[in-house]
């Protein structure tokens, strides 16, 4: 079977689970790779490690995580169909391509996209990714009950495609039908110290020359609103206990 356990780039070190988390990899599975080079003047060393942390035999984590989920910034609302305990019907996490990111010369540009949780989830990480033009994320959340807050704003290295951990008691949780809005800003100007050309129409594409624009996020769904509802309550408990401690 195929499944996507994480995209890496440059300066990303690998993917950490939280206590208790996991990937599920079945028997009989493949661990395979891809790497994206393109052509340049100058000799370069390059290494690639792949390596795979497993839980003791017997043991079973409390949750299955779907680990990087990539969500595209896009003009499309999409909503997520994944079911992680019995094989996600899209195993590669990927919510649609990036094929309608289209900035023009001399502009900064921002493309959107909104995407809808169909059921409980628990982020745990969050990692963006874009090429040279690429100028910050924004990840932002529309709970049901009308609450909106901006969960994150990546400003954008292309050296560094880091990945980002919260701690245990402030992963944010989201509600089945919480709208999650993606926004990416490009800029191909001057001001832009890796931009290679600002003239230039750029597109989106796997080249570096091209652009990208998504966020991955370390998702895990819940089977159930009453597992969520558990989370919901072992949290309350957590932060109440610090509140607690703050106070002597």
């Amino acid at each position: 079977s195929r499944a996507k356990l994480i995209d890496s780039a440059v300066g990303t070190e690998g993917r950490i689970f939280p206590e208790d988390q996991g990937r599920l990899i079945r028997p009989g599975s493949e661990v395979s790779w891809a790497m994206h080079y393109h052509p340049y003047e100058h000799d370069i060393d390059a290494a690639l490690q792949v390596a795979i942390w497993l839980y003791p035999e017997g043991y079973e984590p409390r949750f299955y995580s779907m680990g990087d989920v990539q969500m595209q910034t896009s003009m499309t609302t999409h909503t997520g169909e994944f079911t992680p305990r019995s094989g996600a019907r899209d195993t590669s996490g990927r919510l649609h391509d990036h094929s309608d990111v289209i900035i023009p010369p001399n502009s900064v540009t921002t493309v959107k996209g909104v995407h809808v949780l169909d059921r409980p989830a628990m982020m745990h990480s969050i990692r963006g990714h874009m090429h040279m033009r690429g100028k910050y994320h924004v990840l932002e959340a529309i709970y049901p009950d009308g609450r909106w807050e901006v969960i994150n704003k990546l400003n954008w290295d292309h050296g560094w495609h880091t990945l980002f951990l919260y701690d245990d008691h402030v992963m944010p949780l989201f509600p089945k039908g919480t709208v999650l809005i993606m926004t990416s800003t490009f800029d191909n100007t001057e001001a832009n110290p890796y931009n290679p050309d600002p003239d230039q129409w750029v597109y989106g594409g796997d080249r570096s020359v091209d652009e990208m624009g998504h966020i991955r996020l370390g998702l895990t769904y819940f089977d159930s609103e009453q597992e969520y509802q558990t989370i919901v309550q072992e949290r309350e408990a957590v932060l109440r206990q610090r509140a607690v401690a703050s106070l002597q």
